[in-house]
């Protein structure tokens, strides 16, 4: 249904699941008393992320932000009867408006004699994972590769996605960028940015297709960490296809913003700064598809396969020639 009203118990507890659908927007969730103004009013309580049910519940304060692909399961509640409005509201909070709705998804009916139902809750050790969605916190890294996910990628009709050994960028913002270019050697500098291919060891290449060389190689079995650079205001969201991934460290943004330190997610902005994230290499082998859930950059080339093998050793290669279904099933 399109917008449609649902009729709800004040003090009744309900859950959404929801799904940013939108191609190219970050959605930021509130409930409030009119579309696009009033006041925030019901109470959110965060179930889930990309399918993952956290380890406790987390309360909701102001809004709960969603990147292109992103899924949120959140409980709601509303004490008091009226019409409420569940809605995407524009904040600029987690990027520029360019890059944002605003729509109401659903609206809220509340009337009736009100009840007291109990708020969803659980503890860590009542939430049974299996071994790859455990925490890699404090668990050592087998391999590592990083990602460059730069915003003059896109030019023209093309985008690029970098993949390297190091793809740490040189500054974050247009003022401290446009700094770094006026004082060092104009040839690292295009159209005022920072030319990306001349910094770290970071290949950037427009995915090429099926018959493209696989750019990293990973080994079944294994926790890798991969460090995924980003820069500007508005973060290219990261999508990792087969595997979950666990946040390590990432920018002050994402903890203010977007959640904490230990999420487990499958899409993750690529917020100016690096973010490291780990995630377990399970028995599943072959291609691994990652790219850029702003389904334009994605389909302009701002995508790229990995392959999961079974051989001893992982590795970042320009090389093509694997070939084959791993067979190693992890203990």
């Amino acid at each position: 249904l399109y917008q449609p009203r649902l009729a709800l118990t004040p003090g009744t507890w309900v859950r959404f699941d929801l799904v940013n659908a939108v191609s190219d927007t970050y959605v930021e969730l509130e409930i409030r008393t009119a579309i696009g103004t009033g006041s925030n009013v019901c109470t959110m309580t965060l179930l889930a992320i990309d399918g993952v049910y956290l380890l406790t519940p987390r309360r909701i304060t102001t809004f709960a932000p969603m990147p292109p692909g992103g899924r949120l399961s959140i409980a709601v509640m509303c004490s008091t009867a009226g019409t409420y409005f569940f809605q995407a509201y524009p904040g600029a909070r987690v990027c520029d408006l360019e890059a944002q709705f605003g729509q109401n998804l659903v609206t809220l009916d509340v009337s009736g004699t009100t009840v007291s139902t109990t708020e969803p809750t659980w503890t860590s050790t009542s939430i049974s994972r299996p071994w790859y969605l455990e925490s890699m916190l404090t668990t050592p890294s087998d391999y590592s590769w990083e990602m460059g996910v730069e915003q003059t990628a896109i030019t023209g009709g093309s985008a690029w996605l970098g993949i390297g050994r190091n793809c740490s960028l040189p500054c974050n913002g247009r003022a401290d960028c446009e700094t770094l270019c006026a004082s060092v050697d104009a040839s690292y500098c295009s159209n005022g940015s920072p030319n990306p291919t001349k910094w770290g060891e970071c290949t950037y290449l427009a995915f090429g297709g099926a018959s493209m060389q696989y750019r990293h190689i990973a080994a079944t079995c294994s926790i890798e960490e991969l460090a995924i650079n980003g820069r500007g205001r508005t973060p290219h969201p990261i999508h990792l296809h087969v595997f979950h991934f666990q946040i390590v460290t990432a920018p002050a943004q994402y903890t203010s913003l977007w959640g904490q330190i230990g999420d487990f997610r499958d899409t993750v902005p690529a917020i100016a700064g690096k973010t490291k994230v780990r995630y377990a290499v399970d028995a599943w082998g072959g291609p691994i598809v990652t790219h850029c859930h702003f389904l334009h950059h994605e389909d302009m080339g701002m995508m790229e396969r990995f392959w999961a093998s079974n051989t001893a050793g992982a590795c970042l290669t320009q090389g093509g020639g694997v070939t084959g279904q791993p067979t190693t099933y992890c203990t």
